[in-house]
């Protein structure tokens, strides 16, 4: 069950394993909704109030660069954190990665995470 009064975020990953740990890093703080596909990512925000999305840059079917130019065409403003194993200046030749809020590198710690999602939600 959700908690009330708490920021929504959306984690998409093709690793399931990934999916469960970050939930367990930021379901204390955060109501964690996870998709392990783009599609299933989409249903998700069209049903909440999603206030933050973390995005793995690769996944099959829908990259996260195609799910992100899908998410633009409804909702512009919705922060996004790009995860990676790719190095940033790998992925500067997609415009989308330049508006991300954050990217976070695999592999990276817990209290990499949870700062940079918390620095996010601030703004």
């Amino acid at each position: 069950m959700k908690k009330q009064g708490l920021k929504n975020i959306l984690v998409v990953d093709d690793d399931q394993n990934l999916l469960d740990i970050i939930r367990e890093i930021l379901d204390h703080t955060y109501n964690v909704y996870t998709a392990p596909m783009g599609y299933d990512a989409l249903r998700i925000i069209h049903d909440h109030a999603i206030d933050l999305m973390t995005i793995d840059f690769l996944m099959p079917e829908m990259t996260g660069i195609d799910f992100l130019k899908e998410i633009k065409k409804f909702n512009d403003h919705l922060p996004f954190i790009i995860i990676s194993g790719h190095l940033p200046e790998e992925l500067l030749k997609y415009d989308l990665f330049c508006q991300s809020s954050g990217f976070l590198p695999k592999p990276f710690t817990i209290q990499e995470l949870r700062d940079l999602v918390a620095n996010i939600l601030k703004k």
